[in-house]
């Protein structure tokens, strides 16, 4: 009985401890909404932070760099960047 309840407690808490983060970034200043079909959709500033430091961890880790610049430098995100290959 003893470890069903701790086996039960420690998937609850990792179930909050996935959902907390989530669940804060979701509210707070919305940056971007967006009207389809009656329906409204939108992203908060909190949620567009996490997806850009989650981006700019994946640049950093496979050692991504632009005109000699890291992405954990602030100098790297002031780049305007061309499309067209040039």
């Amino acid at each position: 009985m003893k470890k069903r309840f701790i086996r039960a407690a420690a998937i609850m808490l990792v179930i909050i401890m996935l959902v907390a983060p989530l669940s804060s970034c979701a509210s707070g200043k919305k940056m971007l909404t967006l009207k389809v079909d009656g329906k409204t959709y939108s992203i908060s500033v909190n949620l567009y932070e996490l997806m850009l430091s989650a981006m700019k961890g994946t640049l950093a880790a496979y050692g991504y760099t632009k005109n000699g610049y890291t992405p954990s430098q602030n100098t790297f995100w002031d780049i305007m960047d061309t499309y067209d290959g040039r």
